[in-house]
């Protein structure tokens, strides 16, 4: 083996330390080389379809650090660093749907938002638990109270009630604001007792009235009045009958309020000024209106009051001719005054 003339005189120890100080320094040569050509290579990517880069970059994923300062000056501890966290949209998506079904659910489950007895404003013969036992809202969830179909239950139920408003405040009140009609007429036939407001329209007597009221004692209901214009007299009943149910016919039917005409009422209170003040007012269904005379007898003058003088004239000469034959009726009737007549018995 061929040594040279450099290495003459050394020892084998020497020689191979020279040897291993050579590799090193070659193999931090190719090292620094590769590297360089690492970071200098674009992707390569293969043109006319789809490929993949030949060299593809790895993102680093980016770890917070945190330095705790210590009680001494200068001196910090380092925590455990950790990796950033970055949502993306289908992560923020998946959690409002989350959000809205739970605020969903608590709406219609929560007892915050559900309703309790019904308020009411401007009511004074008809009170909150009446309401809400005509209602049944209670531990409704506010959300499903609709204000119009509330509205014409209430109409529906009361027809006292005029100007009736519902009102929705959140998180569970509702309230009913009306104007209850005024009587001033009661209507007594059969065990019933009825109101009659100065509009003609009738309703079901419910608590004390205001003032005395005129009072006619009949044998059936006042006559019915539907105006012309019944259009504004409509109340829609969005509740279907049982009928309706079976049917499965649509349940929004008009419904037209119990009225009697303005004629017929003036009549009565023109009929009331007429006649001394403790007589008792009558109606007949065949008849028409009239009184109970004070010699015992029922008489009737029709539902008009035209030519009421000319029927109380006719009246008088009837029973005056009564009287001198000593004949004792049961009823006078001058209604027609063409076809006036008597009754012995009623």
């Amino acid at each position: 083996m061929n040594t040279p003339r450099s290495d003459r005189g050394k020892t084998r120890a020497e020689l191979a330390r020279e040897r291993r100080s050579r590799e090193s320094q070659q193999h931090s040569q190719q090292a620094a080389t590769r590297v360089r050509y690492t970071a200098v290579t674009p992707p390569l990517t293969m043109r006319g379809g789809m490929g993949t880069p030949v060299i593809q970059r790895t993102r680093s994923q980016v770890r917070r650090q945190v330095n705790v300062r210590l009680g001494s000056p200068g001196a910090e501890m380092q925590l455990p660093s950790l990796p950033a966290i970055r949502p993306g949209w289908r992560l923020v998506s998946g959690l409002l749907v989350v959000l809205c079904c739970a605020a969903v659910i608590m709406g219609f489950t929560a007892p915050t938002f559900q309703v309790g007895v019904p308020e009411v404003a401007g009511l004074t013969r008809i009170s909150a638990d009446d309401l809400s036992e005509t209602l049944r809202l209670e531990n409704t969830p506010v959300f499903l109270v609709q204000p119009a179909q509330v509205q014409a239950k209430v109409a529906r139920a009361y027809p006292e009630l005029k100007d009736i408003s519902v009102k929705v405040i959140l998180p569970n009140r509702v309230i009913v604001s009306a104007v209850e009609r005024q009587p001033i007429l009661a209507w007594e036939y059969d065990t019933n007792l009825i109101w009659v407001d100065a509009e003609g329209m009738i309703f079901p007597a419910r608590g004390e009235p205001a003032a005395p009221l005129l009072t006619i004692l009949a044998d059936s209901a006042p006559p019915l009045y539907t105006p012309v214009d019944s259009l504004a007299a409509l109340v829609e009943d969005p509740t279907p009958t049982p009928e309706e149910q079976a049917a499965e016919k649509p349940a929004n039917k008009p419904r037209v309020p119990k009225q009697v005409s303005p004629e017929f009422l003036k009549a009565i209170f023109a009929l009331s000024e007429k006649l001394p003040p403790e007589t008792s007012l009558t109606y007949n269904s065949s008849n028409g209106l009239g009184w109970n005379d004070p010699l015992g007898w029922k008489v009737y003058v029709g539902v008009s009051l035209e030519d009421f003088d000319l029927k109380l004239a006719l009246y008088e000469r009837i029973v005056k001719a009564l009287q001198e034959k000593g004949i004792q009726p049961a009823l006078v009737s001058v209604a027609y005054l063409h076809a006036p007549f008597y009754r012995l018995e009623e």
